[in-house]
């Protein structure tokens, strides 16, 4: 089994990490996730989709700062996964981070690892 580690900038405070092994991209998130990065991470995962890839799993236990746009990003990443057919997962978010997900009511609503 093949992993390989792909670093993905860190412009706008976000810096994107993505492991593959097997098919399945996980993507660390760390910094913040806004509306500055949000769209660079749902780039990200149309062209995983695209590409074929088994299973996005977006890590969000790094993640110190998360505004609306960044939950629409994961929102959208999630819809995208489902579109394509691809596995979707996520690494549940501390702190603040976390508190977004609880506020907004969606915590339930997503795949979270526990």
């Amino acid at each position: 089994m093949a992993v390989a580690h792909e670093s993905h900038g860190s412009d706008s405070g976000l810096e994107l990490q993505d492991s593959v092994a097997g098919g399945r991209h996980t993507l660390v998130l760390s910094g913040e996730l806004d509306m500055e990065s949000g769209p660079r991470l749902q780039r990200l995962v149309v062209h995983l989709c695209a590409d074929g890839a088994r299973e996005v799993a977006i890590d969000l236990s790094k993640l110190v700062f998360m505004d609306s746009t960044g939950l629409n990003a994961i929102l959208s990443a999630q819809s995208v996964c489902r579109d394509h057919g691809t596995g979707f997962m996520l690494t549940p978010p501390n702190g603040a981070v976390r508190r977004v997900f609880e506020i907004t009511g969606v915590m339930d609503a997503l795949p979270f690892e526990s």
